[in-house]
């Protein structure tokens, strides 16, 4: 090699060798220690095995685990409090409801608590099964400025004998009406409704809108349609689509605005596809649906002129 190229080439390399250096960055700095949790949640249902159609109830307990008072919102089911997020077999989804107006959709202030040191709260929240296999319920709590999340509460639920299954039967002033739900495609809102029949909610009330051809609306406390159940649910638009006999969520402008109310399909109504939540269909008594459909109403809110009564409403395994 010529004595005249050997500068150029130690030059290439000590650049080269200051490059790299410079490429190095420097070492990150340690992380810091995660921030402590003041709070711990913990969910346990009150069996491990249960049959279909059956009631989890589960209970919710927030403590503080520190020596100090700590403020938290009160533990409520309620999506800005407590819900649960839930597994269902393979089906996943978020058990909660919102205390919210169903017309104007205010929302009521939860109220603030001061935890002592090392005290908790605790809720019960109630929780129909309404499909067979492997449960969890993960409770979440978001009260805090930073979310809690319990361990999972693992329950079994044994499938019904050969050919029976979870109904609802309406009695009404025409007859009965027995309707299957649909849990993978509206799971919080089969629940919402199986909680509402126990507690006796839709008692005494009345279809107060019929649409010749179109449905038949029910489920209202004050039979005006201007009334729910004190909270709304988180919408569930599915697939399924709205035919005669299907069972839907009634609500308004607003997706998460369905309540208690629902209607039944007196024919296809493509139109409402994908924006109710649909929920069950009817699987006896359709010529009942029928019947009512065709009750003389009176403009302009459709309501019929001789009232079509739902005396009880009831849910079980048949």
């Amino acid at each position: 090699m010529s004595s005249r190229l050997m500068p150029a080439l130690l030059l290439t390399v000590c650049l080269a060798g200051r490059a790299s250096a410079q490429s190095v960055p420097p070492p990150a700095p340690p992380d810091p220690p995660p921030a402590f949790a003041p709070f711990s949640l913990t969910c346990t249902a009150d069996r491990s095995e249960y049959l279909l159609g059956d009631t989890a109830w589960l209970t919710v307990r927030l403590e503080n685990l520190t020596a100090e008072p700590q403020k938290a919102v009160e533990l409520r089911f309620d999506l800005r409090s407590l819900s649960f997020d839930c597994t269902m077999g393979d089906r996943k989804f978020n058990f909660g409801l919102q205390r919210a107006n169903l017309l104007d959709c205010d929302w009521p202030p939860l109220d603030l608590l001061m935890i002592p040191p090392k005290g908790s709260v605790q809720a019960v929240v109630d929780c129909p099964l309404i499909k067979p296999g492997a449960w969890t319920f993960t409770a979440l709590y978001q009260g805090t400025p930073n979310p809690v999340r319990s361990a999972p509460a693992a329950v079994t639920v044994k499938p019904p004998e050969a050919g029976r299954e979870l109904l609802a039967t309406l009695v009404t002033s025409k007859g009965n009406i027995a309707v299957r739900f649909f849990p993978d495609d509206a799971p919080n809102t089969v629940i919402s409704f199986i909680r509402l029949v126990r507690g006796g909610f839709y008692t005494n009330r009345i279809f107060h809108r019929v649409i010749k051809g179109f449905v038949i609306q029910g489920g209202c406390p004050f039979g005006n349609g201007q009334g729910g159940p004190g909270y709304t649910l988180p919408a569930e638009f599915n697939k399924r689509p709205h035919v005669e006999g299907v069972l839907s969520m009634a609500r308004t402008s607003q997706p998460d605005s369905a309540g208690s109310q629902f209607f039944i399909c007196l024919g296809p109504q493509p139109s409402l596809d994908g924006k109710y939540s649909v929920f069950g269909e009817v699987v006896q008594g359709i010529e009942v649906v029928r019947a009512i459909g065709e009750a003389e109403t009176a403009k302009p809110q459709d309501r019929p002129v001789t009232e079509q009564k739902i005396a009880s409403m009831s849910v079980e395994v048949k």
